[in-house]
């Protein structure tokens, strides 16, 4: 089932199939560094999580599979998640071979127009640590502004909050 279409990308749900990309993605330190994970992955963890995503690829909140039209190459994982408030939160992951290439601020724009378009939300949230640079740079470009939303502690990382709100029609 494809979520989302950009001018270089298809938003897809996962399929067993992408289980060999998942593993290089989850189990790069570089990538898994400022994630929630914090570390590579062990494969039969990466297989759980592919089972979930697989079967959340026809709800309208889930992690789905990026990938480009060309090619079919995997760029990497897209979510929008349940945060049990009035607003969902937006978060990403890409393959380190497609780092800087754009499609982190591409993919995550039609998730916001997703979100507000066709799901009617309000407010999307995104979360990231201090040190990750570039994703703070990428929420930035989206038109994220800071929130005032709390957030814990995660170990030693501080976790900044940012938001954007629906255009008001």
């Amino acid at each position: 089932m494809t979520l989302l279409k950009t001018n270089r990308t298809i938003v897809r749900a996962f399929a067993k199939e992408d289980l060999a990309s998942l593993i290089e993605l989850m189990s790069d330190s570089d990538v898994m560094k400022y994630t929630g994970f914090r570390e590579p992955q062990s494969k039969e963890k990466i297989e759980q999580c592919l089972e979930c995503w697989t079967q959340e690829g026809s709800e309208p909140l889930g992690v789905w599979c990026a990938v480009e039209k060309d090619t079919d190459e995997f760029v990497g994982w897209f979510m929008l998640k349940d945060t049990g408030h009035s607003y969902p939160e937006l978060g990403f992951m890409l393959s380190k071979k497609k780092w800087g290439l754009g499609y982190a601020t591409e993919i995550s724009q039609e998730f916001i127009k997703y979100a507000f378009h066709q799901l009617n939300y309000k407010k999307v949230i995104a979360t990231t640590v201090r040190e990750n640079l570039a994703s703070i740079s990428v929420l930035k470009k989206l038109g994220m502004v800071s929130s005032p939303i709390e957030l814990k502690e995660d170990g030693n990382y501080e976790i900044l909050c940012f938001e954007i709100n629906a255009p008001i029609d």
